[in-house]
């Protein structure tokens, strides 16, 4: 399977997977992401940190409401469609 087909079908998958698992798929993310700063300011003024939690807190209000509340967005892109290219030896006559 190439990478294409792989993702298409990776963001298949995803696209039909119930809110609720959505949400705590991202819920997690964004506490792994915080987790990660948290660290690395582990020698900064703890006050950076106070107000790293405080965001995440509100993103995380903001992110159930936007996963649960909003209507899906569906974008769909046509396939392209076959060009028919002229032949060589047609070109060369």
């Amino acid at each position: 399977m190439n990478p294409p087909e792989f993702l298409r079908d990776t963001l298949a998958q995803i696209s039909t997977a119930s809110p609720w698992a959505l949400l705590l798929t991202k819920v997690t993310l964004l506490l792994a992401a915080a987790w990660v700063v948290h660290f690395s300011l582990a020698r900064a003024n703890p006050r950076w940190r106070t107000l790293l939690w405080r965001g995440t807190v509100a993103g995380l209000a903001l992110l159930a409401v936007w996963t649960l509340g909003l209507p899906g967005l569906e974008i769909r892109i046509p396939a392209p469609e076959p060009v028919a290219r002229p032949s060589r030896l047609l070109l060369c006559q």
